[in-house]
């Protein structure tokens, strides 16, 4: 999937946002504020996750995405990622939970479609 003008990745990393590479050549934008995806500018890239996942998973994704983005799913996220190939494509995205119990740090997936 190519990029569009309303997809811009300018406006994703004048976000509070950190974007890295991976190892496969691509690279990943991560919300700091998962949250923030629910911008109003943003309903593109969230029509795209909605997509990707829809893509990774082989059925209709919408309905489950819906309700995620009407809720307190992203709030509830430590970080959410979209991942990108050599290209700028997205080509998945992830949500991640993490805590701290006894002293040690768990971090478990929530979403992830790739």
């Amino acid at each position: 999937m190519g990029m569009s003008s309303t997809r811009s990745l300018n406006l994703l990393e004048s976000m509070d946002t950190v974007r890295r590479p991976l190892a496969s050549g691509g690279s990943y934008i991560g919300f700091r504020h998962p949250e923030d995806l629910l911008d109003p500018r943003l309903e593109a890239w969230r029509d795209a996750v909605v997509q990707t996942s829809t893509e990774a998973f082989g059925t209709d994704m919408s309905d489950v995405w819906a309700v995620r983005f009407a809720g307190t799913f992203l709030s509830s996220l430590h970080r959410f990622v979209l991942v990108f190939d050599a290209d700028d494509n997205l080509v998945g995205s992830s949500g991640y939970r993490a805590t701290t119990i006894d002293s040690q740090r768990m971090v478990y997936f929530e979403s992830s479609s790739v």
